[in-house]
């Protein structure tokens, strides 16, 4: 099984991304499954949709609902209005979503922000997994990723976009110390990687704590189109059961989504 885990729908640029679009994509590169986010829910840059979360994350799972390969994920505002704890939770407990997403550069607010403390105590309670996308920024780098995780040991974060620009020697720099230290459950989102770049993270930090993602569409050169031939390379780079933790086995292993396959131990 191949799934990646982090697409999108949502406006994007001039375009309006739809299910449709992720399946589409899905049925290109021979992957059978995609996790996904409302790109609607940001509010930066200027000009985004800035949807309110309730309505951003309800669009997200009726889009999903018409594919079973597509897995929602639930956009968090923290600091909005709009965003309340047990919404989210509510949310989760009756919802087929598979996880939480946040975005602290598109949503305006620091990663380590102590407003996410009631986020994260919620998601430990609830067994949630949550991804976050980082950049080089400091307010969505990976070391305040890193510092909120620290606080919520219990929750399984991964970082999302790693690969993406300079900050990836910071991210790995932050899932190597919290494996030392075992003060914090980090984990890799290889999206913008090739398959080289793949196989040097999981040198790195180990398989386990690596997981394949596109960020469709948002890649350079239409990288994500690749990712069928990525997922080759990786399985003759990689001995098979490393391979399947990439491509698959973590992603069951951390995330709740109904597909069948079975996930590492």
């Amino acid at each position: 099984m191949r799934i990646d885990t982090h697409c999108n729908i949502g406006r994007y640029g001039e375009r309006t991304l739809t299910a449709s679009d992720v399946s589409t994509y899905l049925d290109q590169v021979g992957f059978d499954a995609a996790f996904v986010a409302n790109l609607d829910a940001a509010s930066r840059p200027a000009g985004s949709p800035d949807r309110e979360e309730v309505d951003a994350n309800e669009a997200c799972l009726n889009a999903c609902a018409g594919d079973q390969r597509l897995c929602p994920l639930y956009w968090v505002r923290p600091g909005r209005r709009d965003s309340h704890v047990y919404a989210m939770a509510g949310a989760l407990s009756t919802e087929d979503f598979a996880g939480v997403i946040f975005a602290p550069a598109r949503n305006d607010y620091s990663a380590d922000a102590s407003m996410l403390d009631p986020y994260m105590q919620m998601l430990a309670r609830l067994g949630v997994t949550a991804i976050f996308c980082t950049s080089r920024e400091d307010r969505s780098g990976p070391s305040r990723v890193y510092s909120l995780a620290r606080r919520h040991p219990k929750v399984p974060i991964v970082l999302s976009g790693i690969a993406s620009d300079v900050h990836v020697r910071e991210a790995i720099d932050v899932v190597q110390r919290a494996g030392e230290r075992n003060d914090a459950r980090l984990y890799l989102n290889a999206s913008h990687a090739g398959a080289e770049e793949i196989v040097r993270l999981v040198k790195s930090v180990g398989a386990e704590r690596v997981l394949f993602a596109s960020d469709w569409p948002q890649t350079r050169a239409d990288q994500s189109l690749r990712a069928g031939e990525i997922a080759n390379a990786l399985e003759r780079a990689l001995p098979p059961p490393t391979c399947e933790r990439i491509l698959s086995g973590n992603a069951l292993h951390l995330f709740r989504c109904n597909l069948h396959a079975e996930s590492p131990a």
